[in-house]
């Protein structure tokens, strides 16, 4: 029997999780990736979801306590960088100011 076959998708899920967490860091190491970006932020939201989801299997309360705080500090982050876009598009309710001709 492989491995996987007797692995519980639990496990796989935390192994997934631990895998998002590592590579992640390691691009963002390498400078592949931005660690203030919103890919950075997405992965790790979704590294301590797995990781939170495996615990299902064996618990683990300092664990729980990170991945809780992962992830709401990731979403924390994601409606920063969105409400930042929303601030930088210009609005139809604020012309540009108009400049006189100089004459």
């Amino acid at each position: 029997m492989g491995l996987l076959n007797s692995m519980s998708l639990l496990v796989f899920a935390g192994l997934l999780g631990f895998a998002t967490y590592a590579v992640s860091f390691a691009l963002v190491q390498l400078g592949r990736m931005d660690g203030n970006g919103l890919a950075y932020t997405l992965c790790n939201i979704a590294a301590a979801s797995l990781v939170l989801v495996s615990m299902f299997d064996q618990f683990n309360l300092g664990s729980l306590l990170t991945q809780l705080t992962w992830i709401g500090v990731g979403i924390v982050g994601v409606g920063r960088r969105l409400l930042d876009v929303h601030d930088s598009e210009p609005s139809e309710d604020h012309e540009q100011p108009k400049v006189a001709n100089a004459r």
